[in-house]
């Protein structure tokens, strides 16, 4: 993603309420944090350029983003952590859709900067 001052690596995870989706996000985030930390803050995938990074979760509600960030522990993490919450995207634009995590709670993180292009 093209940000302000550089471009942010997004790392996409969905996680579905019909799934253990706790286990499998915690065993995802502990992998990627583990690369992240021993490529200097960056995670290597394929041909992309190495740049900082951020998990996104995609979750459909805010209840179950709270549910799952209340349950996350991220302190341990240098990795970031966002929400994208489908709710959210329904009755805002995309900036406004997307929230950090920090000591288990969620928070706006401000991606003004983010634009809808005219195609």
């Amino acid at each position: 993603m093209k940000g302000p001052q550089s471009n942010i690596l997004l790392v996409t995870e969905r996680l579905q309420q019909s799934q253990n989706y706790m286990e499998h996000i915690l065993s995802r985030l502990r992998n990627w944090n583990t690369v992240f930390v021993e490529n200097n803050n960056t995670l290597p995938i394929m041909d992309f350029d190495r740049l900082p990074a951020v998990v996104l979760l995609s979750v459909s509600t805010i209840s179950f983003a709270q549910e799952v960030a209340s349950r996350l522990h991220v302190d341990g993490l240098k990795l970031p952590v966002w929400f994208v919450i489908d709710e959210l995207l329904f009755t805002r634009e995309l900036p406004q859709s997307i929230l950090g995590l920090k000591e288990e709670k969620l928070h706006p993180i401000g991606l003004n900067w983010l634009v809808k292009r005219d195609t």
